[in-house]
């Protein structure tokens, strides 16, 4: 394989990634990305009776809570879903991959890196980018499980599918 074929995901990852955080600043925090600085203030289990009770997605928080650090700005606070964002770009390519071709996952991903919507979630520091993140994973899990089929490929579907629900 040539080196410019080698280079074309992390290009379109690292190229996605960038539009992503271009302008990242440009507006204040708004009010869900408030909300969860707020929420991880709670002792851990306070917050997360918080989460269910408001039917939130309590994994993301565990997650949230333990990036965030009280004093950073709001660059480090939506940078959680920026790189969730870059995880979609590399679920979407090895989905597209494995039921098509490679090209075909390299036009998928790329599709991801320039997508208005996903780049727009990417900017908020609220739970958007991860959930879809996460199935993009599990899409990709299950395609992989189904061709190949064994109880590791189905056990680690079930384990994202269950971050995903919880």
């Amino acid at each position: 394989m040539s080196s410019h074929r080698r280079l074309a995901l992390p290009s379109i990852i690292i190229l996605g990634t960038v539009l992503r955080l271009v302008l990242i600043d440009r507006e204040s925090l708004w009010f869900d990305e408030l909300y969860n600085i707020w929420a991880n203030r709670f002792p851990l289990g306070d917050m997360l009776r918080e989460q269910v009770a408001a039917g939130h997605p309590p994994f993301f928080y565990l997650v949230a809570r333990l990036w965030y650090m009280p004093g950073t700005g709001e660059i480090w606070i939506r940078s959680l879903s920026v790189l969730a964002s870059a995880g979609s770009m590399l679920f979407v390519y090895l989905a597209g991959r494995d039921l098509f071709s490679r090209r075909a996952g390299l036009w998928a991903a790329a599709f991801a890196a320039a997508s208005p919507l996903l780049v727009w979630y990417a900017r908020a520091g609220n739970f958007d980018s991860f959930m879809i993140a996460l199935t993009a994973l599990c899409f990709w899990l299950r395609v992989r499980a189904s061709r190949r089929g064994g109880w590791r490929g189905w056990a680690a579907f079930r384990d994202a599918a269950g971050a995903l629900i919880c």
